[in-house]
């Protein structure tokens, strides 16, 4: 089964929570899912090109909503998360169960790590670290100055490209960091 993940690009929450989405989706679903991994950018022209809901599975997070039939999955914790009143009432009207928003989350990574657990009981506790630094960088929720320097760290040992790193990547960013 071959999973696309759209994921935020240039975004370490975004490549992080296509990292524990893909570990999530491979746990609970299809071991042996093949994942692609394509980052977005917002611009003034369609930001959905046919062509991206191409896998067996498609899946978009931390990035805006889709009323594609084809999307499988989507998780957002963004106030604009939708760029019309259309698209959010078409997402009110979705019973799947797997198109996700709560913009009460400071990460799409956390609210995906939340609702992974709460709903499919899905824990990764080796992916805690990850999560945990998602939230601080995205909702800027440093502790000190120094912190700030860590967080920088972090985002440059990851990048904000889930594609080049293998599925573990995301819980080997938590161990390696001193």
């Amino acid at each position: 089964m071959r999973v696309r993940i759209l994921y935020h690009d240039h975004c370490f929450d975004g490549a992080a929570s296509a990292a524990f989405f893909s570990r999530f989706f491979e746990s609970k679903y299809d071991r042996d899912a093949k994942f692609e991994f394509t980052g977005l950018a917002h611009k003034a022209s369609q930001l959905f090109e046919d062509s991206l809901f191409d896998g067996d599975v498609n899946a978009i997070v931390d990035f805006k909503y889709s009323p594609d039939p084809r999307l499988n999955w989507w998780f957002d914790h963004h106030q604009s998360a939708f760029l019309s009143s259309e698209d959010a009432e078409h997402f009110k009207h979705d019973s799947s169960g797997q198109k996700l928003y709560d913009p009460s989350f400071s990460s799409c990574t956390m609210f995906i790590a939340h609702v992974a657990q709460e709903k499919f009981g899905y824990h990764a506790s080796d992916l805690s670290e990850l999560v945990e630094w998602a939230d601080i960088i995205d909702g800027a929720r440093y502790a000190s100055a120094q912190e700030t320097d860590a967080g920088d760290r972090k985002r440059e040992r990851f990048g904000n490209h889930p594609q080049d790193y293998p599925l573990d990547a995301a819980a080997q960013l938590g161990r390696d960091y001193p």
